[in-house]
C-alpha cells in the first residue's frame, strides 16, 4: 500500500465545507491501495471560522495524523478588525469602518498569500521528519488555505524526486472576494507569482470543477497536468436519515449568503406566493448577512423565514432531507461560472428538487441539468423562479432519478484519486 502524505490545515474539529473533502478522502483511500497520513495544525493554534465536532466520527481508527504548533496571525490581525470572528476568506459586505482597512493592508502585506501561513514554518519541519522517516513519495496539499501550497514548493524544491500533487479546492487569485481583499500592485504581483510557482512546479493539480481546469490552463499550465475531481456526498452521512413530511411546503438553503448572492428574483417569488395564500416556511441553516436580512424584512417575509444559524454537518443535511425544495444560489460575482459548491452534490443526494439560481452556463447548473435534478434559472427570471416553486409545489415536477449522481459517492471519487495518487509508481 502506497503511503501519501496529506497536508491539509482544515481538520477537524474545524467545521465547514473546506474539512469534508480530505477527511472523506482519507476515510476510503485505503480501500484502494493508498495509505494516508496527515500533517496539519494543532486546534488550539489554528483559526478556524466554525468547530463541528460531529465530522471526528469519520475519522478512522488507525488513521496516522501530526499535528503541529502555529503561529496564529488572526490575532494580530484581528486586533485591527470590528469584532473577533475568523473569516473563512471573503471580506463582509459593508464592513468598510477604519479599523477593516487598515486590517486588510495588514493582511495584504504582512501574510501573503494569508494569515494562516503561521502554521508553514512548523508544518515544513515536520514534513520533512515524516519524509525521511517513512519513505514518503507522494504528498499532496490542499487549500483553501493557498498558504498550504507554499508548504508543498518548498518540499519539492528540498525533494524533488516527490510527486507533488496539488489540491485546490478553490481558485487563488481569481477566487470571487480576491478583489475585495484591495490588493496593492505589489502585493497582487506577490501572490501571482506564488501561486505560478505552485502551478508549475506541482507534479500535478486537482481542480473540483471543468471551469476551473479551464482558468487554469488559460494561465499557460499544461492541461494534461490538471485533472477535475469534484466535491461529493457520502452515502453513509444519509443511511440512516429519515425524512419527515412537513405540515407545509418547505425550502430549505444550506450555507452563507451576502449582497453578493442575488437572491431578490426568489424573495419577490415568495412574497408573491404568500399574498396569493400560498403556505409555506423557507428555512436557512448558516449565516445570512445583516443586508441580505433587511431584504427579506423588507418584502415583509419575515413570518415565513426560519433562521437556524450554523449547525453541525448531521442537522444540516437532516435539513435537506426534509426539505420539499432546496435552494442552491451562485454569487452574482467574477468567474461565477466555476463555483461548484459543495452542498449542492448533498443536495442532489436528498433525491428533492433543487431550484439552482445562476449562471446558465456554470459547472452548477451543468450539473443539475445532466442529473435532472431540478431547475437552473438566472439571477433576474422572477417569473422562472416562480413558476418552478410552483411547480414544485403542486407536485407537477418530476424528479427522475439519474445514476450518474453515484460517480459523485465520496467512496467513488476517493477510487478517482486514488489512481491519480498511484500513478508511475
Amino acid at each position: 500500500m502506497e503511503k501519501v502524505l496529506i497536508i491539509t490545515y482544515y481538520w477537524p474539529p474545524s467545521g465547514g465545507a473546506g474539512v469534508q473533502r480530505w477527511l472523506k478522502f482519507c476515510k476510503y483511500l485505503p480501500e484502494f491501495g493508498v495509505e494516508p497520513i496527515v500533517l496539519t495544525v494543532k486546534e488550539e493554534d489554528a483559526a478556524y471560522p466554525v468547530i463541528d465536532k460531529s465530522f471526528e466520527k469519520d475519522i478512522t481508527s488507525d488513521l496516522r495524523i501530526y499535528k503541529t504548533p502555529a503561529k496564529n496571525f488572526y490575532k494580530l490581525y484581528g486586533a485591527f478588525k470590528k469584532g473577533n470572528k475568523v473569516p473563512q476568506g471573503g471580506v463582509p459586505s459593508g464592513n468598510k469602518s477604519f479599523k477593516s482597512k487598515i486590517s486588510l493592508v495588514l493582511r495584504n502585506h504582512l501574510f501573503i498569500p494569508d494569515p494562516r501561513i503561521g502554521w508553514n514554518k512548523e508544518a515544513l519541519k515536520k514534513a520533512k521528519e515524516i519524509i525521511e522517516q517513512e519513505g514518503i513519495t507522494s504528498i499532496v496539499t490542499t487549500s483553501p488555505p493557498h498558504s498550504s501550497q507554499l508548504i508543498g514548493l518548498s518540499l519539492k524544491k528540498e525533494f524533488p524526486q516527490l510527486k507533488w500533487t496539488a489540491d485546490f479546492r478553490d481558485p487563488w487569485t481569481d477566487i470571487y472576494y480576491y478583489k475585495d481583499l484591495k490588493h496593492s500592485h505589489w502585493s497582487d504581483q506577490a501572490n501571482k507569482k506564488k501561486e505560478r510557482a505552485v502551478l508549475e512546479n506541482a507534479d500535478q493539480l486537482v481542480v473540483v470543477s471543468p471551469h476551473m481546469k479551464k482558468l487554469f490552463a488559460s494561465k499557460g499550465i499544461d492541461v494534461g497536468k490538471i485533472n477535475v475531481i469534484p466535491n461529493g456526498f457520502d452515502q453513509a452521512d444519509f443511511d440512516e436519515l429519515v425524512k419527515v413530511d412537513n405540515k407545509v411546503f418547505t425550502i430549505a438553503y444550506i450555507g452563507t449568503a451576502n449582497d453578493d448572492y442575488d437572491i431578490s428574483a426568489f424573495l419577490e417569488s415568495l412574497k408573491e406566493l404568500k399574498l396569493e395564500g400560498v403556505d409555506f416556511q423557507f428555512n436557512v441553516i448558516g449565516i445570512f448577512s445583516e443586508e441580505v436580512k433587511a431584504q427579506i424584512s423588507n418584502m415583509g417575509l419575515d413570518s415565513v423565514v426560519s433562521y437556524k444559524g450554523y449547525l453541525t454537518h448531521g442537522e444540516a443535511i437532516q435539513y435537506s432531507q426534509n426539505a420539499d425544495l432546496l435552494l442552491l444560489v451562485i454569487p452574482k460575482v467574477e468567474n461565477n461560472k466555476l463555483i461548484y459548491s459543495g452542498k449542492l452534490f448533498e443536495y442532489i443526494a436528498t433525491g428533492n428538487p433543487v431550484l439552482c439560481i445562476g449562471p446558465l452556463d456554470g459547472d452548477a447548473a451543468e450539473l443539475v441539468s445532466k442529473n435532472r435534478s431540478g431547475a437552473s434559472i438566472y439571477y433576474s427570471d422572477k417569473d422562472g423562479v416562480k413558476s418552478f416553486i410552483e411547480k414544485v409545489h403542486k407536485r407537477e415536477f418530476r424528479l427522475e432519478y439519474s445514476s450518474l449522481k453515484l460517480n459523485y459517492s465520496r467512496q467513488n471519487l476517493s477510487e478517482s484519486i486514488a489512481k491519480l495518487l498511484k500513478r508511475g509508481e
